[in-house]
């Protein structure tokens, strides 16, 4: 009964620990996959495993310091240099971060905010659910769907990730969004033809437009159906 016990619980660990060397992975690939580390943190408390989520913790961080070790002779300065440019200066094919660029001076700071709440918000109602592989599914593809929605320089093939999770969880939204994408790649036939920017700023909204229709629309048909429908309340008796 000890050796089976200790086996189950060998068993019961191995998930986590999996989990936790692939997020560093993505992490160490790109930086954004780190948003997704509140949703499996909650899925793995929402299982009443405190071991599990000491292991998937120990697997992350293990991994990611391991692999970044080597580096940290260049020095910190060189080492983020990359990351330090591209989010303080690379901006292109925005579409909601062009709102909040026009609002406020702190456009970048706004939108680090928003996208961490809304991962934090994202695992939080996780953890209110039932803790399911699938409610963890719908808790990533929307931590996802909120980082590029936001983006200063959302590229299509950034959506890749996006995508792929949504074959898990398929959605109206997720095809009309890889064909909205393309229109992208239509700002540079204007910009090759020598047309005037205000064809790229059209470009851009008629993009984000669709992309954003196509996000809320599910919302909007729900609420709707919802008050013209109300369900009618039932008493239950003993």
């Amino acid at each position: 009964v000890y050796t089976a016990s200790r086996n189950e619980d060998s068993s019961a660990l191995r998930w986590p620990m999996l989990c936790g060397l692939a997020l560093a992975g993505a992490v160490l690939a790109k930086l954004y996959p780190a948003l997704l580390i509140p949703a499996f943190a909650a899925y793995w408390v929402r299982q009443h495993r405190a071991r599990s989520t000491a292991a998937f913790f120990f697997a992350l961080g293990a991994a990611v310091i391991a692999l970044y070790l080597p580096f940290i002779g260049v020095g910190i300065d060189m080492l983020t240099e990359g990351f330090r440019r591209y989010a303080g200066e690379w901006r292109r094919n925005d579409g909601a971060f062009a709102l909040l660029a026009a609002l406020t001076p702190h456009a970048r700071t706004a939108y680090a905010g928003i996208v961490g709440v809304g991962a934090l918000c994202a695992a939080l109602n996780l953890l209110r659910r039932d803790g399911s592989i699938h409610a963890l599914i719908a808790t990533i593809q929307l931590t996802l769907l909120g980082w590029f929605l936001f983006l200063p320089a959302p590229y299509p093939w950034y959506a890749t990730s996006l995508i792929a999770v949504s074959v898990l969880r398929p959605r109206v939204w997720t095809v009309v969004m890889s064909g909205a994408l393309a229109i992208y790649y239509y700002s540079f036939i204007q910009e090759y033809r020598g047309h005037p920017e205000s064809w790229l700023y059209a470009s851009q909204v008629m993009e984000h437009g669709i992309i954003w229709i196509a996000v809320l629309s599910p919302f909007i048909v729900a609420r709707v159906s919802r008050n013209r429908y109300p369900a009618r309340s039932t008493t239950h008796t003993a």
